[in-house]
């Protein structure tokens, strides 16, 4: 059961402001604002676009004394840590963090948690971390040689004369000797990775996200961090599903968070062809089209979504007023690598992975496609791979397809990678509840069933780029 929503997108914190600007058609995609966190000079790049959380303070949410490790998280570790905070306040558990433990020393009140620490899990899917680009360029200057070009051996080796500092810019790398920075042996230079911060890859690891997570609400049951693009969010949830089944765990936080709105993390989308080449005055929303012939491209969005997920009966016992929104089926599968493009869109095999999760993931909720009342696909607005999507969700629906209430999150809050699944399980969750789509989102199709028709069975899908596809289905 779901009985807990942390929801972070371009909208704000909260699932409130993130339904109501669906439900308004109004979308948070908005120029690259360099004055506005994490935003970046994005005058040089031809995708200028994206939607970005606002007002995101991760020392909001986590306790005082925690506050100094906020130093070492990367913006992906500070949307999942909001999350979580919020998760749990939605769902009413009272975990480490509020018990007054959650901290790097220890200690604390002593009062009770909602659950033992041990049956407790957490899933949370993250993406490849992008380096501040601050952070690297201290340590690539140091092994950048006098044409402007980049020497591999002053980046990764590390000098016998520890003591003495390395030579600056102006000085030629060819100068070995200890005097300038080397140690005297041809061919060798000084190291310019010495000059990462110490703490640099305890900051930029996917596993983060959950590491800090863990720590500050002590979570002490099963753990995974799963980084299979856009597919991860629910493969996280699915993963804390089959945990609690087996009764490995009583609850379990699940979803996934991620923020690609850096130089890096711009650049490699848009090389990889997902992305829409676009000015910083163009309309968003005739940017992004999904399943049109006319989209011009995906935009990135930053956010994420981690859920409460419990078993009924541990819901129950603990005297639970949450929506009591279930996670019916999950499925996953993967394309076969042949039929996989690594640039640009999308193949064959990848319609036939989305299929396939689809299909899983109607028989674990012991249903067929005609009980499915509205999907929310990934739709990221790539024609290549919105081309593929919709094949596989054809192969499922057939005809009914195109009659079906279909809703896309990608024209108003971008493609957020690990997070987006999250988010759709959230918005599907919401959609449940009050048995209407937002309707500003509604992409085709028309509202769900009367109110009196139950239950209400709603599914939501993705694949990724490397392939992965997963589908959760939701019941209220």
């Amino acid at each position: 059961m779901i009985t807990g929503l942390g929801l972070t997108s371009g909208y704000g914190l909260g699932h409130r402001p993130l339904w109501d600007g669906l439900q308004a058609g109004r979308t948070a995609i908005a120029p690259i604002d360099p004055a506005r966190p994490p935003g970046f000079d994005a005058s040089g790049f031809a995708w200028r676009l994206s939607a970005t959380i606002p007002g995101l303070d991760a020392k909001e949410h986590v306790p005082k004394s925690y506050r100094k490790a906020v130093k070492v998280m990367a913006r992906d570790t500070e949307i999942a840590v909001a999350c979580a905070s919020l998760a749990v306040a939605d769902a009413g558990w009272k975990t480490r963090f509020h018990a007054g433990e959650g901290n790097l020393e220890g200690g604390g009140t002593g009062a009770a948690t909602t659950y033992p620490p041990a049956r407790v899990g957490c899933h949370i899917g993250a993406g490849l971390i992008a380096t501040e680009v601050g952070e690297l360029a201290s340590a690539m200057a140091t092994a950048a040689t006098p044409d402007g070009g980049f020497d591999e051996r002053a980046w990764g080796t590390i000098g016998a004369e520890q003591g003495v500092p390395p030579p600056s810019p102006s000085q030629s790398l060819a100068d070995t000797s200890p005097a300038r920075g080397g140690d005297g042996v041809p061919g060798v230079a000084r190291g310019g990775m010495n000059n990462l911060q110490p703490l640099w890859l305890l900051k930029y690891l996917p596993n983060m996200l959950a590491c800090h997570v863990t720590i500050v609400h002590g979570l002490e049951g099963p753990s995974n961090t799963i980084t299979c693009g856009e597919a991860s969010g629910l493969l996280s949830i699915g993963e804390s599903a089959r945990v609690i089944e087996r009764g490995a765990a009583d609850a379990s936080l699940a979803g996934g968070a991620e923020s690609k709105i850096s130089p890096m993390g711009l650049m490699r989308w848009g090389l990889a062809g997902r992305l829409a080449r676009c000015g910083a005055g163009d309309d968003p929303l005739q940017v992004v089209r999904p399943f049109e012939v006319g989209s011009r491209g995906s935009v990135l969005g930053e956010g994420g979504g981690l859920l409460v997920l419990e078993s009924e009966r541990s819901a129950i016992d603990r005297g639970s007023t949450g929506p009591g929104v279930e996670i019916a089926g999950f499925g996953a599968a993967q394309a076969v690598p042949s039929a996989m493009p690594y640039v640009g869109g999308a193949g064959s095999g990848d319609a036939a992975a989305l299929a396939d999760a689809i299909h899983r993931a109607l028989a674990d909720a012991e249903m067929g496609p005609q009980d499915v009342e509205a999907v929310i696909p990934l739709g990221a607005g790539s024609v290549e791979a919105d081309t593929a999507e919709w094949a596989g969700l054809r192969a499922v629906f057939g005809e009914r397809l195109d009659t079906l209430c279909m809703v896309g999150l990608t024209p108003f809050i971008g493609n957020c990678v690990a997070g987006h699944g999250a988010l759709a399980v959230g918005v599907a969750a919401m959609m449940a509840i009050q048995r209407r789509p937002p309707a500003g989102a509604v992409l085709r199709g028309g509202p769900l069933g009367p109110r009196g028709k139950w239950p209400c069975n709603i599914l939501v899908c993705a694949g990724s780029l490397g392939g992965q596809a997963a589908a959760i289905v939701v019941r209220y």
